[in-house]
C-alpha cells in the first residue's frame, strides 16, 4: 500500500469520479462518486468508500473490518483517467 502517505485534495480526487464498465464481468457497472470530502465506488448493491493509499491507488472497503481491497486507475498519455483496475478486472471509464 505504499505506506498509505498520499493526501489527494478535492480537485485531485473529483478526478476520479465518473461510470466505468466491463462487458462481460460478474459486476459489469462501476460508478466512482466524490462525496463529504471522500470517494466512493458503487457496484451493483454495494458502496465501498476508497481511501487513497499512493498516486492513483487506493483501497476499497465497505466496513472498517472489511479485507482492503485494491482499486489502481489508469491514465492515457493526456495523464486523464481512462479505466480502473478491480478485482482481476479493467473497467473503461465511459
Amino acid at each position: 500500500w505504499k505506506g498509505w502517505a498520499w493526501a489527494p485534495d478535492a480537485t485531485e480526487l473529483r478526478a476520479f469520479a465518473g461510470h466505468y464498465e466491463r462487458h462481460g464481468a460478474l459486476l459489469p457497472d462501476a460508478a466512482v462518486e466524490f462525496a463529504d470530502g471522500a470517494l466512493f465506488l458503487t457496484s451493483s448493491n454495494r458502496r465501498y468508500r476508497l481511501t487513497p493509499a499512493a498516486p492513483d491507488l487506493f483501497g476499497a472497503q465497505t466496513f472498517a473490518y472489511d479485507e482492503i481491497a485494491a482499486v489502481a486507475f489508469v491514465r492515457g498519455p493526456d495523464a486523464k483517467v481512462i479505466a480502473l483496475d478491480w478485482n482481476g478486472e479493467r473497467y473503461g471509464r465511459r
